[in-house]
């Protein structure tokens, strides 16, 4: 998704054809602007993003500003067992994200890639039963690690890819992991931290945070008009990397656009690490 729209971009360069080539300048200038204030500027919802824990009641999130939090899970527990028993197997591995739990035996017999939908295998119990359906063909076996998770929600799993490779069947179990709820309050503060009534546990990649985050402002939409109006100029008269030129007695000079103390000063006001 664009932080300016096609049709804004049209407005602004004058243009009534939103071309291949003036696209690739449109989203040529947007990356540019992401790259260089590591913000995306465009609203998404992220599920289950994992921080460090630093002991402290606020957590300063990645994408910002944040506009809404879903989830927030500490101190993930181990929710449902699972091994590969096929030992001719060069590796066995499973990967969960936001939408799939990915289940990938290369190598051997079961050389497969199965993908299992969250949004179809919406319980933890019915995931399981979709991996042992992959026993017999690709040697995977799960079981739910206790029957208190049976009803729990396949897409509060936290991103995380783990090594199941068996080089003997009776090779232990690895653990995909689910976070606990945090109790209390939940705040939004100034769109860049959240805040909790106690405190964060410290440790490594242990809290998960589903949360939209991320928008445009007016300064950054402008600044993309200009530098796509600027580019698409200087690509319309063949002229890119030229600053000036004079044609009998008219002259032409554009812009150094990447010196310009307004972009400069758009980019500093919006950069992450400035926040």
């Amino acid at each position: 998704m664009s932080i300016v729209s096609s049709a804004n971009i049209l407005s602004y360069t004058g243009e009534s054809t939103y071309s291949t080539a003036l696209q690739m300048v449109h989203e040529g200038v947007e990356q540019m602007i992401v790259d260089m204030t590591d913000r995306t500027f465009v609203s998404t919802t992220y599920s289950n993003e994992l921080y460090d824990g630093e002991g402290g009641s606020r957590l300063r999130l990645k994408h910002l500003p944040i506009t809404a939090v879903s989830r927030v899970s500490i101190d993930p527990e181990e929710v449902i067992q699972i091994k590969n028993t096929l030992t001719d197997a060069t590796t066995a591995m499973v990967t969960v994200d936001a939408t799939n739990v990915t289940l990938t035996v290369d190598g051997g017999a079961g050389n497969s890639t199965s993908t299992l939908a969250i949004g179809t295998y919406t319980t933890l119990s019915s995931l399981v039963t979709a991996i042992n359906a992959l026993s017999s063909a690709y040697g995977w076996s799960a079981s739910i690690y206790n029957t208190i998770y049976n009803d729990k929600k396949t897409n509060k799993l936290i991103p995380q890819q783990i090594d199941c490779t068996s080089f003997e069947s009776t090779e232990s179990y690895q653990y995909l992991l689910m976070g606990e709820p945090v109790d209390g309050r939940i705040k939004i503060i100034d769109g860049i931290w959240i805040e909790i009534d106690g405190y964060f546990p410290r440790g490594s990649q242990n809290i998960a945070v589903s949360y939209t985050g991320g928008a445009s402002n007016a300064s950054i939409s402008m600044l993309i008009g200009i530098l796509v109006k600027a580019v698409w100029t200087n690509h319309q008269n063949d002229s890119e990397g030229l600053k000036s030129y004079q044609v009998g007695d008219i002259s032409m000079v554009y812009a150094d656009m990447q010196n310009s103390q307004m972009m400069m000063d758009i980019i500093a006001n919006n950069r992450l690490t400035a926040i």
